[in-house]
């Protein structure tokens, strides 16, 4: 989404600890763990459709961003654990007070949170695939498919999240998942009318 300012996309927490994923201005994206600020070094390319992703692997202080399955930038300067606790928050900020919150403006598809730190091989085995909701070390795990309700479902735990000032979005078509076993699917002339 442009619009010219900087959206939070992610905000769990609400002990004092501090884990924020954002979108910047110029399409980067920015992590903040506690009192630290990080940017990713290359952007993501206005209007196109990707998966982003931030790990932190908290043993050898290193964060990485991902735009799909590529490396968008890595820090190894973190300097203090994240141990937060509290609601997850998708498309705003933690704030106590919710006047100082800021907010997302745009679409979003699917969230996964994990408990390991995601490297290149595991973005590139899970991330472009869908996931059943059993896959080891994984915590959280939305596809936002829902299309209707107060509620996205969380196919891991059952931690389904409420919907609060968001709406779905429906697609402006119809798609259709076709798998290999299956044999096609035609269409009579009376269906494209």
């Amino acid at each position: 989404a442009e619009t010219g300012r900087e959206m939070p996309l992610f905000s769990p927490g609400t002990n004092g600890q501090k884990l924020q994923l954002w979108l910047t201005e110029d399409f980067r994206l920015k992590a903040v763990v506690n009192d630290q600020t990080f940017t990713s070094t290359k952007a993501i390319e206005p209007g196109a459709f990707c998966q982003v992703g931030v790990s932190i692997n908290q043993q050898d202080s290193i964060l990485m961003f991902y735009c799909d399955d590529k490396i968008i930038g890595k820090d190894n300067k973190l300097s203090a654990l994240y141990y937060g606790t509290g609601p997850l928050i998708f498309g705003r900020t933690n704030e106590t007070n919710r006047n100082k919150s800021q907010y997302y403006e745009g679409r979003m598809m699917e969230t996964r949170l994990w408990y390991r730190a995601m490297d290149v091989g595991l973005f590139r085995t899970y991330g472009l695939q869908r996931l059943t909701g059993y896959e080891k070390d994984l915590v959280d795990y939305y596809p936002m498919n829902e299309g209707s309700g107060d509620y996205v479902i969380d196919h891991t735990q059952g931690a389904n999240a409420k919907l609060i000032g968001a709406s779905w979005a429906m697609p402006h078509g119809m798609s259709l998942r076709l798998e290999k076993v299956d044999k096609g699917l035609e269409l009579t002339q009376d269906a494209l009318n």
